[in-house]
């Protein structure tokens, strides 16, 4: 189920800010050819543990089959044994958090502040938004763009918004420096 709720996430974000040219006219990002991109798949289990993440669940890709050119992608379950949410690293050297709040599928735009960064919370305008929530930030190698989502809207037992930021907070030391 993960997968396939996963894929179709990444494909609306593959759709969004999947070219190389924003609605604007202006180039994104250009990747330093010195530079290798943030891979969230190597995040170490026991950070992923100490998060409250089941490191077991380790998914990378988008799945389904589905490819995500200029984006690394890593998830993980939500705590073993009560697991109904998961929750998604997408990692891009191309794109920048501008270009992600521009993009018209992205709603429910809200700035924030976690662990001495700035973000943006929102959710994409999917059906079932209420049973998903983002958060991007830009650091000095790319954009992150985390989500916690529900498996099932109905199995949502809590406030995603607050978990996706719970663990992000957790996380924050992994990613690369804003």
């Amino acid at each position: 189920m993960r997968a396939r709720q996963l894929g179709t996430w990444m494909a609306a974000l593959t759709l969004v800010v999947g070219c190389n040219q924003p609605a604007d006219g202006t180039a994104n990002r250009e990747p330093s050819t010195a530079a290798k991109q943030f891979d969230p798949c190597s995040i170490p289990d026991d950070a992923i543990a100490a998060a409250g993440l089941d490191p077991a669940t380790r998914s990378a890709g988008a799945g389904n089959g589905l490819t995500t050119p200029g984006w690394q992608i890593c998830s993980w379950d939500g705590p073993s044994g009560d697991a109904w949410y998961y929750y998604s690293i997408s990692f891009s050297m191309n794109h920048d958090l501008e270009e992600i709040r521009l993009q018209p599928g992205n709603v429910d735009h809200s700035e924030i502040e976690f662990a001495g960064r700035v973000g943006l919370q929102y959710r994409m305008d999917l059906r079932e938004r209420l049973s998903v929530c983002n958060i991007a930030f830009d650091t000095q190698a790319g954009v992150a763009a985390v989500m916690a989502s529900s498996f099932r809207a109905s199995q949502t037992k809590g406030d995603l918004c607050e978990i996706v930021r719970q663990h992000t907070e957790q996380l924050h030391g992994v990613f690369p420096a804003s």
